[in-house]
């Protein structure tokens, strides 16, 4: 991905009258808000809760057809979702109790 970067450039004497010194003044663009925060889905439906439990239940869950009703894939999806959603709030342990949902479901 290019970002896209505008470079403006500035001529200043030194202190030596004969010497100049060229300096560049870097602008980035402002940083836009994060894509995940205004998704909203219809494909699946997991109850209140669930990502707070131990993953061995989480997967069970999620690999219900009344919360994933398009399959596995779905689930797995979604548990990815929640913890890109979550960002640095997330904890280290709920991180990887999430990542072991995760490899639960997709075997």
């Amino acid at each position: 991905m290019f970002i896209e970067i505008q470079r403006q450039m500035e001529i200043r004497p030194s202190s030596q009258a004969d010497d100049y010194h060229v300096t560049m003044a870097v602008k980035k663009r402002p940083k836009k808000k994060n894509w995940v925060a205004g998704v909203a889905t219809v494909s699946t439906y997991p109850p209140e809760g669930t990502f707070t439990k131990p993953a061995m239940e989480m997967a069970k869950i999620m690999a219900r057809k009344d919360v994933s009703p398009l399959g596995i894939g779905s689930a797995i999806r979604m548990v990815q979702y929640f913890i890109n959603r979550s960002g640095k709030n997330l904890s280290p342990e709920r991180r990887m109790e999430l990542e072991k949902a995760k490899r639960i479901l997709q075997k």
